[in-house]
């Protein structure tokens, strides 16, 4: 099923997408709630699994980046266009 990320947890110097290093979700239709690090999610989504974040109206689906010479990290992406949904989140 898939997980709404309500919530993140950013340990770095700036608040970038590359510093998060948990989420806090909702899954769909249970309403089962938890927590992962960045690695678990990265491995869950990179498993098939969909995670988004929403606003209410409009759903961000989260996407893991894997660039070059850098750690893989998470990022939405809403209508084809990479976005800060992710980062505007509560901290938890």
């Amino acid at each position: 099923m898939p997980v709404q990320i309500t919530h993140i947890r950013v340990e770095g110097p700036i608040p970038a997408h590359e510093y998060v290093s948990g989420l806090y979700w909702v899954e769909d239709g249970t309403g089962k709630t938890g927590t992962a690090t960045k690695a678990e999610m990265i491995e869950w989504i990179a498993q098939g699994n969909t995670a988004y974040v929403s606003d209410g109206q409009t759903a961000a689906i989260i996407h893991v980046v894997r660039p070059e010479g850098v750690q893989p990290f998470l990022r939405t992406q809403a209508d084809g266009d990479w976005s800060d949904n992710l980062l505007a989140l509560p901290r938890f």
